[in-house]
């Protein structure tokens, strides 16, 4: 009984050249999503800017005020 390897093997060795590479850069792409990727360290470059003050806000009034900004972005444009 064949492995899967084996099988791949000898599939691949009946495609063309122009194939083989396509299916080494596929591979390649399979491996690349494999490897484990460094955890990426969170930017808070917007905290504590020039406006920044504390808020006693709750959630929804949070979403209002958001809301409010949004539409007043967009009649200004």
């Amino acid at each position: 009984m064949l492995t899967a390897l084996q099988v791949i093997q000898e599939k691949v060795e009946k495609l063309s050249p122009q194939k083989q590479a396509e299916v080494l850069s596929f591979i390649e792409f399979l491996l690349s999503k494999e490897r484990p990727r460094a955890p990426r360290k969170l930017a808070f470059s917007w905290a504590d800017g020039p406006d920044a003050q504390p808020v006693n806000l709750s959630s929804v009034e949070l979403q209002h005020e958001a809301t409010s900004l949004r539409i007043e972005d967009e009649t200004a444009n």
